[in-house]
């Protein structure tokens, strides 16, 4: 959790980065990156799936991995 986080943003980002990478698989991170960068998207879409790819890039490979399987 980020040092100035609030729980409750923190507990639903784990859940939406679970649901994408159950989805997507190992392309989920490219596909936030992806994401981040779309000009279609507004900039607070993008920031928000900028700090998502962050903390998926920041998760250990093994829980990335288990929640995949």
């Amino acid at each position: 959790m980020a040092l100035f986080e609030n729980k409750i943003q923190a507990q639903s980002d784990e859940r939406e980065i679970s649901r994408i990478l159950i989805k997507y698989g190992a392309e989920a991170k490219s596909i936030l990156v992806n994401r981040s960068k779309d000009k279609d998207f507004s900039i607070r879409t993008r920031k928000h799936w900028k700090r998502l790819a962050k903390k998926l890039s920041k998760m250990p490979k093994q829980m990335s991995e288990m929640k995949v399987n």
